[in-house]
């Protein structure tokens, strides 16, 4: 009993929850449809029984002209009550004899017993009124029988409903369980909230303080303090400001040059960032039109673009790379060469974007060289990836090597057969 007691008062998980409110809509849907189907079997009983008569009385008047013994029974109703009058006589098929009605059907009792009676009369050869009855027995037994299943039908509905709501449940309370253990721990004060920032808007919106890493060798770059009150408003020139500041740092060139306009040469090991040519097209045609103009601030093109920075950064680093843009001061602003990438047709965009990559990219250069002075144009992937092993470790120097095989490709510098793994200048 408090084993009972103590399940009662336990408040129910929120999965728990939701498949129950899943499983309660089921039903109150299941029901308002299971009743509806309830009430038009039932109601359709009377129709069914006619329907038989109907289907007896028509297989068995064309034998009656032969007699009583020679009418076969109906296929689908063996138990019919078929009654004759003519010429003064009353013939019965069976032991009960059916009252004489008017034509047409009717309930009747017979020995106590409820019969639906159809009654057909005749005027040729002779006048004769034949009336085949049947019992609702039948009927209700069958219309019980499908009462049944429909019943199952609605169980099983609102079954699989509650599972279905369980299985949703499951995965559409993860994040809230993990957000709840995120606040207990708080709470309690054994850890740190793990948040997942999407951009620096939302790292000024929720946080005290914003650290600014750099890398090779890993080290604190800056230290921004955040001290205005909550809530904060994103479009106060204090708020700006500060997401301007942190767009600003994490643009800036560091000694790895991972960020911004690179101030000294980068050689073959230099990380390439991971861009997609068409992303790349994309942001320039973006930065062309209005609002911007060829000239963005980069948390408004971040929120227009809907960019996050993992997917922003990349771009931008690139664009600067390719010499199609520069970045200063949490702005980015198109080149010459970027203005007029995007006002040529695809041809010479492709022919602009090669230029540029062998220009400013050296691995890239280093590749076309080297497959310009072998005899049968085609050197091996690995060789590559081994050079660039010694700069980088082994799954940073794949990463690397795809990029700049993608973008090669695309610009038509070499031909790569991914099957051989063999960069080639094949067509070209």
């Amino acid at each position: 009993m408090n084993r009972l007691s103590r399940i009662f008062r336990r408040t129910p998980s929120l999965r728990t929850r939701v498949a129950f409110a899943t499983a309660i809509g089921a039903a109150i849907v299941v029901l308002i449809v299971g009743t509806i189907v309830w009430i038009g079997i039932t109601n359709d009983r009377r129709e069914r029984l006619d329907r038989r008569l109907d289907e007896a009385a028509g297989f068995a008047i064309p034998f009656i002209p032969r007699g009583l013994g020679e009418i076969p029974r109906s296929p689908n109703d063996q138990d019919a009550v078929i009654t004759v009058r003519g010429n003064g006589q009353v013939t019965s098929n069976s032991n009960v004899t059916l009252p004489k009605l008017d034509a047409g059907y009717a309930d009747t009792y017979v020995n106590g017993v409820r019969y639906r009676v159809r009654t057909v009369d005749i005027r040729t050869p002779e006048e004769m009124s034949v009336a085949v009855g049947a019992t609702y027995d039948a009927t209700i037994a069958e219309t019980n029988n499908l009462h049944r299943r429909v019943i199952l039908i609605c169980l099983f509905a609102i079954g699989a409903a509650a599972v279905l709501g369980w299985l949703l449940a499951t995965f559409a309370v993860r994040p809230f369980k993990h957000l709840a253990q995120q606040a207990r721990s708080v709470d309690a004060g054994d850890e740190a909230p793990d948040v997942e920032i999407r951009g620096a808007t939302e790292a000024v919106e929720i946080a005290d303080r914003i650290l600014i890493f750099g890398s090779d060798p890993g080290r604190i770059r800056a230290d921004i303090p955040i001290t205005q009150p909550r809530p904060r408003a994103w479009d106060s020139a204090g708020f700006r400001q500060i997401v301007d500041q942190v767009y600003t740092l994490l643009t800036e060139t560091g000694r790895d040059g991972r960020r911004g306009a690179k101030p000294e040469p980068i050689g073959i090991g230099y990380r390439l960032p991971d861009a997609a040519v068409q992303q790349l097209t994309g942001l320039i045609d973006s930065l062309t039109e209005a609002p911007f103009h060829g000239r963005a601030d980069l948390p408004h093109l971040a929120d227009e673009e809907n960019l996050v920075m993992d997917e922003l950064f990349p771009l931008i680093e690139t664009l600067q790379l390719l010499g199609f843009a520069h970045v200063s001061g949490g702005d980015i602003d198109l080149t010459a060469l970027g203005r007029a990438y995007a006002e040529a047709d695809m041809l010479t965009r492709k022919q602009m974007f090669a230029d540029a990559v062998l220009k400013h990219v050296p691995l890239a250069a280093h590749i076309r060289r080297v497959l310009d002075e072998r005899p049968g144009h085609r050197a091996p992937a690995a060789r590559f990836l081994r050079e660039l092993e010694d700069h980088l470790s082994e799954e940073e120097a794949e990463r690397v090597l795809d990029t700049v095989i993608n973008w090669g490709r695309h610009a038509e510098i070499f031909a790569y057969d991914y099957d051989s793994e063999v960069l080639n200048l094949e067509n070209f």
